[in-house]
């Protein structure tokens, strides 16, 4: 993957984000003040992700816990929050929870358990987004719409978890 490594163009395409982000949400008619962008980092280079953040940006997203953790030694310091959008195991969620500000991909209630138990020994809470599956693809996770209410009480009683929202994948389409 051809990563850019310049901040001026990098700031150059932040700008043309947020101007695209602004003009939908004002032809929604939504404020824009309500919209963050979280910048998906995957396999994107910590040195060049400082660059993103140098230049305004406080949110973004790992998929994968070994990239947060490899990430860590270079981004630990900045103000931003670290969100995991990936598919969390519950074998991994002791070492995500080191890393990450809010988990949006939480679609077991294992994980949910998990997540729980770690956060009581620790004497904190977490923010956690529902991840919904509404393409209804096989090849991505999530719950199916109709699971999630009843998930959702569920979860609900896991003192330690916030539950901020719903995490979608809408089906992709070439169309605007």
């Amino acid at each position: 993957m051809n990563h850019i490594h310049d901040a001026v163009e990098i700031k150059e395409r932040l700008t043309e984000i947020h101007s695209r982000i602004v003009n939908a949400c004002l032809a929604a008619g939504r404020n824009p003040d309500d919209v963050r962008l979280l910048l998906a980092t995957k396999t994107v280079p910590a040195e060049v992700i400082k660059l993103a953040i140098d230049a305004g940006e406080d949110l973004l997203g790992e998929n994968k816990v070994q990239e947060l953790r490899d990430k860590d030694f270079l981004l630990g310091a900045a103000t931003v929050e670290r969100h995991f959008i990936g598919h969390l195991q519950t074998n991994k969620v002791k070492d995500v929870l080191k890393y990450a500000t809010c988990i949006q991909s939480v679609d077991r209630l294992s994980v949910a358990e998990a997540l729980d138990k770690q956060l009581q020994a620790q004497g904190r809470m977490l923010d956690i987004m529902v991840q919904v599956n509404t393409s209804f693809e096989d090849s991505k996770f999530g719950l199916s719409p109709h699971e999630v209410v009843e998930f959702i009480s569920h979860i609900s009683k896991f003192s330690t978890l916030r539950i901020t929202g719903l995490m979608t994948i809408g089906l992709f389409s070439a169309e605007h």
